[in-house]
């Protein structure tokens, strides 16, 4: 299992896989159907997590700007539908308190590859993180690590 973090611009990023309607469908991920995102996806297994960040750019819900808002779980690999691939998610979950880059971005207890996104400003669409970022992500708000324990999330806090 490994922990993804999506980067996406808009309340529709986070709003698109809680809530879904039969003529809007829960979003998930999706991507063009292009090498890049076949290769990037390919690595995305069901069972993996999924974080979810949104940028300035686009978000118009002010507490979400610049922030990982959510956590969601892989339902199935990658499946392709005309010109785009998608990637379905499922228990998707708000955080009470959602995680500001400007509180983790100068944090010095990060995996490599999470400090490779920090210093692109978040920037990559998709990236994986350790477990160990995950918790050091969660010990900023008391109240989201104390959340994700009381939910089917709560195995990623004993690892």
């Amino acid at each position: 299992m490994k922990i993804w973090i999506e980067v996406t611009s808009g309340d529709w990023g986070w709003t698109g896989k809680v809530y879904g309607s039969p003529e809007k469908p829960k979003r998930g991920l999706k991507a063009p159907a292009s090498t890049r995102y076949f290769n990037l996806f390919k690595k995305i297994e069901s069972g993996d997590i999924l974080l979810t960040y949104l940028t300035q750019s686009l978000t118009s819900k002010k507490e979400w700007k610049g922030t990982i808002v959510g956590i969601s779980k892989i339902k199935n690999n990658y499946y392709q539908v005309s010109n785009t691939i998608f990637i379905d998610t499922f228990e998707d979950l708000e955080f009470p308190s959602p995680i500001l880059y400007s509180e983790f971005k100068n944090m010095d207890c990060f995996s490599e590859s999470f400090n490779k996104l920090i210093r692109k400003s978040m920037q990559n669409y998709l990236s994986e993180i350790s477990n160990e970022d995950f918790i050091h992500l969660l010990e900023i708000h008391k109240e989201d690590r104390e959340f994700i324990s009381k939910t089917q999330y709560s195995f990623l806090l004993k690892c």
